[in-house]
């Protein structure tokens, strides 16, 4: 087992080496949301590793939306937006850039492993040997942004810390078939391209040995200056932060020996076991913005051969904290472990196999979330006692599913009246499509499904919903107005049908789920409902759930949409379903 006093020197002398390694003089650390703190996807493929880091090279995101933030949260969004472009209309691996960097000052880890290996990039068109640092917004005609004193400042941070030694900020090299590119550069100067902007550029100049940004650079790498903090935004009450072993590291990691299962776990995706009676660790690290009262909550597929007390450490501000969850239970939901306060930055949790019980049982690791409570530091709960192993219940009756497919005559969509209205305009119930995304007048499409959840027996124990629907057409590029959230009604939204007033109608719970980026027509786009959405299903009438991408338009005066067949479609099989899976005590 790992102690707390093992565990800090391990991490001091990991913090030592890969600043020894990565670091540009003694430049430290700028404050970074990394993936796991704005909830990146994972890569859809295999990204390679360069040689050598020797080059910045600056950008700027060319999206007007991208300089519109006005919170870290608001920015994290934008981001998720910029990796859905790369990944689903790109086609790449993951998100092109190292670093983002917005108007407000923040810094966000892009291209997974930045902060700790070389991954190659997609940003400047030969990639070699170089990492890419995006401004956040259009520094060029038409929407000619200036660059914030924060967000230069934040730029200069990370490239001084990222780039190793002897980067100084100086100098250049053959690069791109170009003779004499600075080693801190902007992209047009290797590609036919008016990016970072006129306005960015204009900090970074053709002197390879002058101009604010290799200066700025080169005195914080000399000791000239002291790194700006980067501003954290305080958590709004109720905001998640979730962790999925999927994730990799530095947001999951492991010591000993874990398997992946061939059944999923958490949103579709993998989950890890270990045996009970050996000394593995499973690790979740969280970046949290600001020091508060969290609750924790893990997530895990229950079977009989688990242990009845997997045992949790919770490193919280207070000190180490131990919950027992039995496992044999409350499959794939968000099982509690309790309320803890932690300090701004990155928090961990701890799944201790051979402290867990029975021995020579299996302990599961899939996701932990951390849900803001408040965001006042609340008195460190008193650590509970170790609890006496929790027998094995008995076995309940095997999970049943029924799927449920969307009532033709009330599913549809709503459009909204006008950019900033917020309210509906219009709607329509009988089209074979529904549409999610945003219009060239820049409003907003949402749609809404209908489904009659009655015939479930009212004594069901609800553990999984799938909400699923196809993918018919699209039009411009809908995966920049980021993630398709759903909402979820125990009821109906107002009349039973589709109606103008669903667009802004109150739900039973918001943001139940995440769906799917479905890549193609004929894709099927999944979300799983979260705790929040299974306790909402009606098991006396209609359950209705409402969609709609994250960001309600990207102001670019374009038409970006998806559609997808609704309850109307002539094939049966390709309409919306929403599967529930329960069991009857």
């Amino acid at each position: 087992m790992i102690t707390k006093r093992v565990f800090l020197l391990y991490l001091a002398l990991t913090i030592a080496l890969m600043a020894s390694l990565f670091g540009a003089g003694d430049f430290p650390q700028p404050t970074i949301c990394n993936r796991t703190c704005w909830s990146a996807r994972s890569p859809q493929c295999s990204i390679s590793q360069m040689s050598g880091l020797n080059r910045a090279t600056i950008h700027h995101t060319a999206a007007s939306p991208d300089w519109d933030t006005t919170s870290l949260e608001t920015s994290k969004a934008r981001v998720r937006a910029i990796q859905n472009y790369h990944m689903d209309s790109n086609g790449w691996c993951d998100i092109g850039y190292h670093f983002l960097i917005d108007k407000l000052g923040n810094i966000f880890e892009g291209r997974q492993g930045s902060m700790s290996s070389l991954p190659l990039g997609s940003h400047d068109g030969t990639n070699t040997n170089s990492f890419g640092f995006s401004n956040m917004g259009y520094f060029h005609t038409p929407y000619n942004h200036e660059p914030t004193s924060e967000m230069k400042s934040s730029c200069y941070d990370v490239i001084a810390w990222r780039i190793p030694d002897p980067f100084t900020g100086y100098g250049g090299g053959n690069y791109a078939g170009k003779t004499n590119v600075g080693y801190v550069c902007g992209h047009r100067d290797v590609g036919a391209t008016a990016c970072p902007g006129d306005y960015w550029y204009s900090y970074i100049g053709t002197n390879l040995n002058g101009g604010e940004a290799r200066d700025e650079i080169n005195d914080r790498i000399t000791g000239g200056s002291t790194p700006t903090p980067t501003p954290t935004a305080t958590p709004t009450p109720g905001a998640e932060v979730i962790v999925d072993n999927d994730d990799g590291a530095p947001g999951y990691t492991e010591t000993g020996t874990w398997t992946t299962s061939a059944s999923n776990g958490y949103n579709g995706g993998s989950y890890r076991w270990a045996n009970s009676s050996q000394n593995h660790t499973a690790s979740w690290q969280a970046y949290l913005g600001e020091t508060g009262s969290y609750e924790v909550f893990v997530i895990f597929r229950a079977s009989s051969n688990r242990a009845t007390s997997a045992k949790y450490v919770i490193h919280a501000s207070g000190g180490d904290q131990t919950v027992y969850i039995n496992q044999t239970i409350n499959n794939l939901v968000w099982v509690s472990l309790g309320e803890f306060s932690f300090n701004a930055g990155n928090n961990s949790i701890t799944l201790d196999a051979l402290g867990s019980a029975p021995s020579a049982k299996v302990v599961i690791a899939d996701a932990v979330k951390f849900v803001c409570i408040s965001s006042s530091p609340t008195p460190t709960p008193t650590p509970t006692p170790t609890p006496t192993p929790t027998p094995t219940p008995t076995p309940t009756s095997t999970p049943q599913t029924t799927v449920f497919t969307s009532i033709a005559s009330e599913d549809g969509y709503i459009r909204e009246s006008s950019e900033t209205s917020n309210v509906g305009g219009s709607c329509n119930s009988t089209n074979t499509n529904n549409y999610v995304g945003d219009n060239y007048q820049k409003v907003q499409y949402k749609l809404v499904l209908s489904f009659d959840t009655s015939s479930l027996p009212d004594n069901a124990i609800i553990s999984d919903a799938t909400l699923k629907q196809r993918r018919s057409t699209y039009y411009g590029y809908p995966a920049v107005l980021g993630d398709m959230k759903v909402d979820i009604k125990q009821g109906t939204f107002g009349a039973a049908s589709v109606e103008i007033g669903d667009f802004q109608a109150t739900p039973s719970a918001a943001n139940v789920a995440t769906m799917s980026y479905p890549a193609s027509n004929g894709d099927w786009s999944t979300g799983d409902l979260n705790s929040s959405g299974l306790s909402k299903i009606n098991k006396t009438g209609k359950t209705q759930l409402r969609i709609a991408f994250e960001i309600d338009d990207d102001n670019d005066g374009n038409t970006d949409y998806l559609g997808f067949r609704s309850g109307d479609y002539g094939t049966s099989s390709d309409r919306p379903k929403l599967e529930i899976t329960y069991t009857i005590p």
